[in-house]
């Protein structure tokens, strides 16, 4: 065979190799999904509701300057027209609710309903049968008020002034106190029993009832609730109308 047949033969063979080589296909790993770093979602917070202050309890006012101190507040009351009354409006609204008072009064001995002016006072001294020494409104006395306290809830256009009193047995300082706490205690009840604790006074220790009574080993409590219509601002200048 001559040289330049067998240098085509072997060009040729190398040639069909390397085409041989280049259409065998070639395993490549698959691609892989990108690695991504996930942040942690944070738990949820919890949802905190603003606390609303409970309204502030009965004010109690010192003795002298009391008459002004609740002229005040009436005032203060009077500027919003829904919890206050028109003028010309009180002197029916007080007859009504004296007249609930005294059906209530008529099935408790020992209550009186009384009137001066425009203001209703009602006496439950002798109902009001505190324990010695002490100023908690027991279970019985809460029961004895109970129609009394739902008729001032209803009345809420009235300002409700409670003033206790002591005998002058004993010793009188430690009676005043005793006077007042009583007082505090009712005007606490009443308010968790439904009236708005911003109608209700106290009046504080010091002066009262002077008539001192042998007969008893303890300093007798007496407890009055004043009603005082809040009566709309009558005039541009702001005077509130007479409650009398």
């Amino acid at each position: 065979m001559r040289p330049e047949t067998l240098r085509f033969i072997a060009v040729a063979g190398a040639t069909a190799f390397a085409l041989a080589a280049c259409s065998t296909p070639t395993s490549r790993p698959a691609p892989q999904a990108p690695i991504t770093q996930t942040t942690p979602t944070p738990a949820a917070k919890p949802v905190v509701k603003a606390v609303v202050s409970a309204p502030k309890g009965p004010v109690v006012i010192a003795r002298r300057g009391f008459e002004e101190a609740k002229r005040k507040i009436k005032f203060a009351l009077a500027k919003n027209p829904e919890d206050a009354l028109p003028p010309g409006d009180v002197g029916y609204y007080v007859d009504v609710l004296q007249g609930r008072l005294k059906q209530i009064a008529g099935g408790q001995v020992g209550v009186v309903v009384g009137r001066q002016g425009n203001n209703v006072i009602l006496d439950v001294t002798s109902r009001l049968d505190f324990e010695s020494g002490n100023a908690r409104i027991t279970p019985g006395i809460s029961r004895l008020l109970a129609p009394i306290v739902k008729v001032l809830a209803e009345y809420r256009m009235m300002l409700v002034a409670v003033d206790a009193s002591q005998d002058a047995n004993g010793d009188a300082p430690a009676n005043s106190r005793l006077a007042e706490q009583r007082a505090l205690g009712l005007a606490r009840h009443l308010a968790d029993a439904g009236v708005a604790p911003a109608r209700i006074v106290v009046a504080g220790s010091a002066g009262g009832r002077t008539a001192a009574d042998p007969a008893r080993a303890e300093a007798r409590t007496h407890m009055e609730i004043h009603l005082e219509p809040i009566v709309r601002v009558a005039s541009e200048r702001g005077t509130p109308a007479s409650n009398h």
